[in-house]
């Protein structure tokens, strides 16, 4: 098993991302490649970050390829994958990891899903605001709910 971690080039709010990847209370977080390596504690791990190609899979691309490929109808969600490759042979089999992250580096916003209550998104960005210092902001999406 390699770690993922899959994030997205898209700066503005898309409902298919939010109904995709988020549970009805989800969260997007900012940030940039420089600032997810940066936050990152731990040296465990080799990690390859790139762009992902919307071309499909091939067995003649080759690993390092189909890595980075998805198929042509993920296109809009121009992601950005980052692998974790351990340095050494992996003790239990898991299908997660846990990687220590230096939050205030990592995270420049976090934006709440349209799909939250607004008067519960109001209190919550205020409680994350208030009690870590991080920009939190309701998502630009109007649904009448």
């Amino acid at each position: 098993m390699v770690p993922t971690s899959c994030w997205t080039y898209n700066i503005e709010d898309r409902m298919v991302m939010w109904h995709s990847y988020t549970p009805k209370f989800g969260a997007c977080i900012n940030s940039t490649v420089h600032n997810v390596i940066a936050s990152i504690k731990q040296n465990d791990y080799d990690i390859w970050c790139g762009k992902m190609t919307y071309h499909g899979y091939s067995a003649q691309n080759g690993f390092m390829m189909n890595l980075f490929s998805k198929i042509p109808a993920y296109k809009e969600e121009e992601e950005c994958r980052f692998y974790f490759f351990e340095y050494e042979q992996p003790k239990n089999i898991l299908s997660y990891i846990n990687i220590d992250i230096d939050p205030s580096v990592m995270i420049d916003e976090i934006i709440l899903s349209p799909l939250i209550n607004k008067a519960t998104a109001k209190k919550l960005a205020h409680f994350i605001r208030s009690k870590y210092g991080i920009k939190t902001t309701e998502s630009n999406i109007k649904l009448k709910l």
